[in-house]
C-alpha cells in the first residue's frame, strides 16, 4: 500500500507526499527500534530479578550449612588442645585419661580441618554463562566476587 503510493507520487513528482511518506517510514522503524530495546531492557530486568532471588535461596542454604558447621569446626579448632591436655596427662599419670579412638579421631581434626565453603548454584551459572553483568547493583556484584575469592 504504501509502496503503490510512494511510486505514485514519484511519478507525479509530488515531492511533499513523497517525504512525509519517507518521514512516516523512519519514524516508524524507528519506534520499532526503540520498542524492541525497551523489550530487551524489560527481559534483562526481569532475568535480573529471577536470578536475584535465585542467589537469595542459594545463600540461605549455605548460610543454614555454616551455622550447622560452626559447631564442627569449634570442635575441630579445641582438637588440639584436647591432644596436648592428654600428652600432658600421659606424662605425668603414665596413661591415656581418654581412649584410643578419641585421641585418634582429634588427631585425625587437627590435620583434616578445613570444611570447603559450599558454592552457590546461581552464581556459578551466572559466571559460565557470562551472565553477571545482568546484575546492575555493583555493591552486590562486587559482594558476589569477594564470596567468589572467599571460596576459590
Amino acid at each position: 500500500m504504501i509502496l503503490r503510493r510512494f511510486t505514485a507520487s514519484m511519478r507525479k513528482q509530488d515531492w511533499i507526499a513523497i517525504v512525509i511518506e519517507l518521514v512516516v517510514v523512519v519514524v516508524g522503524v524507528f519506534i520499532g527500534l526503540q520498542a524492541s530495546n525497551w523489550n530487551a531492557t524489560q527481559q534483562d530486568h526481569q532475568r535480573e530479578a529471577e536470578f536475584i532471588a535465585r542467589l537469595r535461596r542459594d545463600f540461605d542454604k549455605i548460610d543454614a550449612r555454616l551455622e550447622k558447621s560452626i559447631s564442627v569446626w569449634e570442635k575441630k579448632a579445641n582438637a588440639p588442645l584436647r591432644v596436648l591436655a592428654d600428652l600432658d596427662a600421659f606424662r605425668q599419670l603414665h596413661q591415656w585419661p581418654r581412649s584410643t579412638a578419641e585421641v585418634l579421631h582429634d588427631l585425625n581434626d587437627i590435620f583434616d580441618g578445613r570444611i570447603p565453603a559450599p558454592r552457590a548454584a546461581t552464581y556459578i551459572e551466572l559466571l559460565s554463562a557470562g551472565q553477571l553483568g545482568l546484575i546492575r547493583n555493583t555493591g552486590l556484584r562486587d559482594a558476589l566476587l569477594d564470596y567468589d575469592m572467599q571460596v576459590g
